[in-house]
């Protein structure tokens, strides 16, 4: 446990090491673009906006940037886990769903249960037609229906 502890710590160290660097490498870099870009500007451009401006306004916009990267990383990683507990939200409400809707197909079979009783009784399936007294639909096709799953299956 103790090995493991040191592993995270370890790993805590350089992951914070290597996302320092990669950050001040992009600084570096946009930086670097800006000052390029400045060093285009024509003389009557200098003086339009000022060497303090240019100054303030190449190191503010890329602390801007970097502060709005970190902010978009914060958004990302909250949309994340509302995204996963939305979904865990929505699987339990299907489960419920799926649930109640076996459960009114259990629902309507019992209530079917004292005709298909009646019927095959009373001989008003489509067996007595054929000489079968007593063989109701259900009866028919609960016979056949499972025999004929196990042939196809076997």
């Amino acid at each position: 446990m103790v090995v493991v502890s040191v592993a995270q710590l370890l790993a805590g160290v350089i992951s914070s090491y290597a996302g320092t660097r990669a950050a001040t490498n992009a600084a570096h870099g946009l930086r670097s673009d800006v000052y390029e870009k400045i060093a285009t500007f024509s003389g009557r451009e200098h003086q339009d906006f000022g060497t303090p401006t240019l100054i303030t306004r190449s190191t503010d916009n890329v602390q801007q940037i970097q502060v709005l990267g970190a902010a978009l990383a914060v958004i990302h990683r909250w949309m994340t886990r509302v995204s996963r507990r939305m979904q865990d939200l929505l699987d339990a409400i299907n489960r419920v769903l799926r649930e109640q809707l076996m459960g009114l197909t259990v629902i309507r079979a019992f209530t079917r249960e004292r005709f298909e009783a009646d019927a095959s009784r009373g001989g008003t399936g489509p067996g007595e037609a054929a000489g079968c007294p007593g063989l109701s639909r259900r009866g028919f096709a609960g016979g056949f229906g499972p025999a004929s799953v196990a042939w196809a299956a076997g």
